[in-house]
């Protein structure tokens, strides 16, 4: 029997819970040819919500492009990667694709391996000056309006983990992109990203490029009583009792987080394939199982953590996280001073281990919140 409950990929169809509202809004303020900032914290489920939203704008006729910033270094790898999805708008033929992708983008020299599905991989062999690789992008960034115009057709450029181009070229280019696209009235953009805080910061700074551009959805987590229908009804097809007051459970561990609800609930059916009933306690066996399959990663990253940081953790996971910079957190966890809780809040930050939420600070991992107050 397959496990109902998927985690770690995009996730469609009857694995996808709810975000109705979401998935309506998004979908009608790109028809409107709006740009959008969607702001999640990670593993909220984003981008398994663009690629609903992907399918219904699809359905409306609409030519939808897709690019992940994370998966691109540079400015150049950037501008490559876009040629890319936009010659997949033009058309489905690989070879026809990598002519264009070639033509568009010829000054990169790129190179192209092409797999057995036809999926076109593209590196680059050249780093041209810079004002050259802004005048392909500004090239680029006119032809979704080009083809909607040809077309008579909707189009709509989806932009994942957007944060990233200050890495490639800081508010310049924020400034440079805004300029491209604020004429274009027959494409829609969203810009998403998992970074709360540097995309907050695009969108509510008056000296930002994309200050009031347009609509800024904050994804928020999804309400107790879809999860409570959702798990139930999965468990209950694979002939597994569960009541609610044990999924309340299993969402209060996960920190009602999409990501960790999935991944508490897909341990614990596992767990429960013999008794064929779930508990508190095999709860609590599930998330011991989940921490411990990870266990050599949280040590070999704690041994790397200095005690300064170490200490700060270790109060923040035992729930102190609406003020860590206050005078008894301080005193209790040997901080020094307020300072150095300040200097190592935006080193942990920096490495991905805490992540702020409005005055909160949370970690971006909450298995490894359990495994410090384990171990």
């Amino acid at each position: 029997m397959k496990n109902p409950f998927i985690y770690g990929k995009i996730v469609t169809g009857e694995s996808f819970v709810n975000r109705q509202k979401e998935k309506a809004d998004l979908t009608k303020y790109l028809l409107d040819n709006q740009v959008i900032f969607l702001i999640s914290s990670r593993r909220y489920g984003k981008s398994s919500l663009l690629k609903k939203v992907s399918e219904e704008l699809k359905k409306k006729k609409a030519q939808v492009a897709y690019i992940d910033l994370f998966k691109c270094s540079s400015l150049e790898q950037f501008v490559a990667q876009y040629a890319r999805v936009l010659a997949s708008l033009e058309t489905s033929v690989v070879e026809k694709a990598v002519k264009l992708i070639g033509e568009w983008v010829s000054a990169l020299r790129p190179q192209f391996t092409i797999d057995k599905d036809g999926t076109i991989g593209l590196e680059i062999d050249a780093k041209p000056r810079e004002q050259e690789v802004y005048q392909l992008l500004e090239k680029l960034m006119e032809k979704p309006q080009e083809y909607a115009k040809k077309h008579k057709c909707p189009v709509i450029i989806m932009i994942d983990e957007f944060q990233e181009i200050v890495r490639f070229g800081g508010e310049q280019l924020e400034k440079y992109l805004r300029a491209v696209i604020q004429g274009q009235k027959n494409v829609g953009y969203v810009f998403s990203g998992s970074k709360r805080s540097m995309l907050t910061d695009m969108v509510s700074k008056k000296s930002r490029a994309f200050y009031h551009s347009g609509p800024v959805m904050y994804l928020d987590k999804i309400g107790q009583e879809e999860w409570i229908r959702y798990i139930k009804d999965k468990f209950r097809k694979s002939k597994i009792a569960i009541d609610d007051a044990v999924v309340i459970k299993i969402i209060q561990k996960a920190q009602n987080i999409p990501y960790y609800v999935q991944s508490l609930s897909h341990k614990t059916w596992e767990l429960t394939l013999d008794s064929r009933k779930v508990n508190e306690k095999i709860i609590e066996e599930a998330v011991e199982s989940i921490v411990d399959e990870s266990r050599h990663v949280y040590v070999a990253l704690w041994e790397m953590l200095p005690s300064t940081q170490q200490r700060l953790l270790e109060g923040i996971a035992r729930g102190a996280i609406e003020n860590p910079l206050s005078q008894d957190f301080i005193i209790r966890h040997q901080m020094n001073s307020r300072s150095t809780v300040t200097t190592s809040l935006k080193l942990l930050e920096k490495k991905d281990i805490l992540e702020r939420s409005g005055k909160k600070y949370i970690f971006c991992d909450i298995w490894f919140s359990e495994w410090i107050l384990k171990r």
